[in-house]
């Protein structure tokens, strides 16, 4: 067992002149804390409701779009429209052959290697059609 020091008997002898007294009793401090925090909760809760009106109020302004219709609104909205904005990394997309993606293939077929009557052609693509 660890020996005390003169510095643990002088915590020990201040803590024994410390005063006790009993603790009171919960059902005390409980219902003194509840009393206290009605008034508060009724006023948080009228808070709350007028703040929620409020908020109900701007959405369904904002829902109707009561606004007025200025002129220079459609202006801007063309203009934004008309804009294109590149981000600092977008080259990063861009990969060798992504134009292939982009375009549409075209084939073109040399006539000069078909045969010359090509009757027999017409005839199977109008049976196919049928």
């Amino acid at each position: 067992m660890r020996q005390e020091s003169e510095h643990d008997r002088e915590i020990r002898a201040l803590f024994q002149q410390v005063p006790r007294s009993p603790a009171p009793p919960f059902r005390r401090l409980w219902s003194s804390a509840r009393e206290q925090a009605q008034p508060r909760a009724r006023l948080r809760r009228r808070a709350f409701g007028v703040v929620a009106t409020a908020a109900a109020v701007v959405l369904l302004w904002a829902v109707i779009g009561i606004r007025d219709s200025n002129p220079g609104d459609r202006l801007s909205e063309e203009l934004l429209a008309q804009t294109h904005w590149n981000g600092p990394l977008d080259f990063l997309l861009e990969t060798p052959g992504d134009e292939l993606l982009r375009t549409t293939p075209r084939f073109s077929v040399d006539v000069s290697i078909l045969p010359n009557d090509l009757s027999h052609l017409q005839q199977r693509s109008s049976e196919h059609d049928q």
